[in-house]
């Protein structure tokens, strides 16, 4: 069984280093999605084995990872541990220094409407109304109860309807 917290207190981070330094890898990764990985026998859900092999990779081995075994040994200790996530963050700035990545941005396209009739109106009426209605499109025809009242807004509006005839509200 997994246990994150024993992982996170081994190698110094917060639950919010590990929720950002996992999201580096699964951008959906959230904060809601690692309470759930914290409470695996809650919810049955745990990091795959990408996302620990970045946080082994970024903070080091520790115990309760599911896919990676831990065995301490006598040098295992905060400091040294430290000192090598140094080293390996020196190596790793010289390596982007060398060859520098662009900067990526996600770009999401814009939502375009595609409906002939994008805005809407909705109502509720008591179930004898509903049922005339219903009873009214289909003696009239109509294949749908909106091309039904939008025919009748259409013939109000055009002025074929008297106003006033009955109360609103």
């Amino acid at each position: 069984m997994t246990d994150y917290r024993a992982y996170r207190e081994h190698v110094e981070i917060s639950n919010n280093d590990m929720t950002a330094t996992v999201k580096e890898v699964f951008p959906a990764y959230t904060k809601i999605t690692a309470a759930m990985v914290n409470a695996p026998d809650k919810y049955g859900v745990g990091l795959m084995e990408e996302a620990e092999q970045h946080l082994v990779d970024t903070y080091g081995i520790g115990p309760g990872l599911q896919f990676f075994g831990y065995e301490p040994d006598e040098e295992d200790t905060p400091a040294l541990r430290s000192a090598m996530l140094t080293k390996s963050a020196a190596v790793l700035t010289a390596a982007v220094e060398e060859e520098p990545e662009e900067a990526v941005e996600e770009k999401h396209a814009a939502k375009t409407e595609n409906r002939t009739k994008p805005n809407r109106i909705t109502f509720s009426m008591t179930d004898e109304v509903y049922s005339e209605a219903q009873a009214a499109k289909e003696k009239a025809g109509f294949p749908s109860m909106q091309e039904f009242l939008y025919s009748l807004l259409l013939d109000y509006l055009e002025g074929k309807y008297e106003k006033g005839k009955h109360e609103a509200g």
